[in-house]
Protein backbone atom coordinates (compact mmCIF):
# COMPACT_ATOMS: atom_id res chain seq x y z
CA UNK A 1 0.00 0.00 0.00
CA UNK A 2 2.66 2.51 1.03
CA UNK A 3 4.55 1.87 -2.46
CA UNK A 4 1.66 2.05 -4.51
CA UNK A 5 0.55 5.01 -2.90
CA UNK A 6 4.06 7.00 -3.07
CA UNK A 7 4.43 6.35 -6.72
CA UNK A 8 1.03 6.77 -8.01
CA UNK A 9 1.66 10.50 -6.00
CA UNK A 10 4.85 11.06 -7.92
CA UNK A 11 4.11 9.66 -11.30
CA UNK A 12 0.24 9.99 -11.72
CA UNK A 13 -0.26 13.20 -9.85
CA UNK A 14 3.01 14.93 -10.26
CA UNK A 15 3.22 15.55 -6.88
CA UNK A 16 6.80 16.03 -5.10
CA UNK A 17 8.51 12.98 -3.67
CA UNK A 18 8.19 14.65 -0.34
CA UNK A 19 4.42 15.15 -0.25
CA UNK A 20 3.75 12.19 -1.91
CA UNK A 21 5.87 10.49 0.99
CA UNK A 22 3.98 12.18 3.25
CA UNK A 23 0.85 11.01 1.66
CA UNK A 24 1.99 7.62 1.64
CA UNK A 25 2.89 7.77 5.51
CA UNK A 26 -0.74 8.65 6.32
CA UNK A 27 -2.59 5.73 4.25
CA UNK A 28 0.03 3.25 5.33
CA UNK A 29 -0.56 4.44 9.40
CA UNK A 30 -4.26 3.73 9.09
CA UNK A 31 -3.62 0.42 7.84
CA UNK A 32 -0.90 -0.60 10.32
CA UNK A 33 -3.28 0.32 13.44
CA UNK A 34 -5.76 -2.03 12.47
CA UNK A 35 -3.46 -4.78 11.86
CA UNK A 36 -1.92 -4.23 15.21
CA UNK A 37 -5.17 -4.34 16.78
CA UNK A 38 -5.86 -7.45 15.12
CA UNK A 39 -2.89 -9.34 14.62
CA UNK A 40 0.47 -8.15 16.22
CA UNK A 41 -1.22 -6.73 20.12
CA UNK A 42 -4.55 -8.43 20.41
CA UNK A 43 -4.00 -10.12 23.36
CA UNK A 44 -2.98 -6.20 24.27
CA UNK A 45 -6.24 -4.57 23.46
CA UNK A 46 -7.80 -3.30 26.45
CA UNK A 47 -8.06 0.21 25.97
CA UNK A 48 -10.83 2.16 24.29
CA UNK A 49 -10.90 2.28 20.53
CA UNK A 50 -10.82 6.24 20.04
CA UNK A 51 -8.10 6.41 22.88
CA UNK A 52 -5.95 3.92 20.96
CA UNK A 53 -6.15 5.61 17.85
CA UNK A 54 -5.67 8.53 18.89
CA UNK A 55 -2.02 7.21 21.19
CA UNK A 56 -1.35 5.34 17.61
CA UNK A 57 -1.41 8.48 15.53
CA UNK A 58 0.63 10.66 17.93
CA UNK A 59 3.14 7.54 17.50
CA UNK A 60 3.22 7.61 14.44
CA UNK A 61 3.69 11.24 13.83
CA UNK A 62 6.88 10.31 16.31
CA UNK A 63 7.70 7.34 14.06
CA UNK A 64 7.07 9.52 10.94
CA UNK A 65 10.37 11.83 11.52
CA UNK A 66 12.97 8.98 11.19
CA UNK A 67 10.78 7.81 8.45
CA UNK A 68 10.63 10.68 6.35
CA UNK A 69 13.72 11.38 7.67
CA UNK A 70 15.95 8.67 6.28
CA UNK A 71 14.04 8.45 3.07
CA UNK A 72 14.70 11.99 2.22
CA UNK A 73 18.57 11.63 3.18
CA UNK A 74 18.25 8.45 0.94
CA UNK A 75 17.28 10.77 -1.68
CA UNK A 76 19.89 12.80 -1.23
CA UNK A 77 22.78 10.15 -1.68
CA UNK A 78 20.78 7.81 -4.29
CA UNK A 79 20.44 8.99 -8.26
CA UNK A 80 17.32 9.93 -9.04
CA UNK A 81 15.33 7.03 -10.33
CA UNK A 82 12.43 5.08 -9.56
CA UNK A 83 14.86 2.41 -8.14
CA UNK A 84 16.56 5.25 -5.93
CA UNK A 85 12.72 6.06 -4.89
CA UNK A 86 12.08 2.25 -4.01
CA UNK A 87 15.33 1.82 -2.09
CA UNK A 88 15.16 5.31 -0.20
CA UNK A 89 11.35 3.98 1.07
CA UNK A 90 12.48 1.04 2.07
CA UNK A 91 15.22 2.36 4.39
CA UNK A 92 13.07 5.07 5.57
CA UNK A 93 10.36 2.63 6.23
CA UNK A 94 12.70 0.16 8.08
CA UNK A 95 13.72 2.87 10.34
CA UNK A 96 10.19 4.27 10.77
CA UNK A 97 9.31 0.66 11.67
CA UNK A 98 11.34 -0.05 14.36
CA UNK A 99 10.38 3.49 16.17
CA UNK A 100 7.05 2.60 15.56
CA UNK A 101 6.76 -0.66 17.02
CA UNK A 102 9.09 0.02 20.21
CA UNK A 103 6.53 3.12 21.16
CA UNK A 104 3.47 0.80 20.65
CA UNK A 105 4.68 -1.14 22.75
CA UNK A 106 4.93 1.41 25.51
CA UNK A 107 2.15 3.89 25.04
CA UNK A 108 -0.18 2.17 22.28
CA UNK A 109 -0.60 -1.50 23.34
CA UNK A 110 1.15 -1.95 27.02
CA UNK A 111 1.55 -5.32 27.88
CA UNK A 112 -1.37 -6.39 30.50
CA UNK A 113 -0.42 -6.21 34.15
CA UNK A 114 -0.73 -9.21 36.53
CA UNK A 115 -3.08 -8.17 39.58
CA UNK A 116 -1.26 -7.42 42.94
CA UNK A 117 -3.54 -10.12 44.42
CA UNK A 118 -1.43 -12.36 46.64
CA UNK A 119 -0.67 -15.72 46.09
CA UNK A 120 -2.30 -18.73 47.90
CA UNK A 121 0.92 -19.64 49.30
CA UNK A 122 2.22 -16.40 50.39
CA UNK A 123 2.15 -15.51 54.71
CA UNK A 124 -0.26 -13.14 55.53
Amino acid sequence: MDTFVLFSGIYLFAMPPFVSRVVAFLFAATTTWFGNRIFTFSDHTTSDKLIQWQRFLLVAGFSALPNIGVFQLSLLILPRSPVSYFLALICGTAMGMLSNYYLCIRFVFPVRQQSDTPSANSAT
